[in-house]
């Protein structure tokens, strides 16, 4: 298990992928990082873009291992990168 991260202007109780915006860097999805921090700046810069709520991170213990058994598609980055 590891914990992973989602920086929004709303709080986010259940992942809705219904809710999810097409044209996103790796498309609809639900978005989750490892870094806290940078969760927190990118939920910083929604409140900015949308003039509405306050930053809010929201963290889910995440297992991978399951994840893959129920065939969800998931991309995983080790390290930074251009891709």
């Amino acid at each position: 298990m590891i914990y992973l991260h989602h920086g929004s202007n709303v709080a986010i109780e259940i992942i809705d992928l219904s809710k999810s915006k097409p044209g996103k860097d790796f498309g609809k999805g639900f978005y989750l990082n490892p870094d806290s921090e940078q969760a927190l700046l990118w939920a910083k810069s929604r409140v900015r873009t949308f003039d509405k709520g306050a930053p809010i991170v929201t963290s889910f213990e995440f297992d991978l291992e399951l994840a893959l058994k129920e065939n969800l598609k998931i991309k995983v980055f080790e390290n930074y990168s251009e891709e």
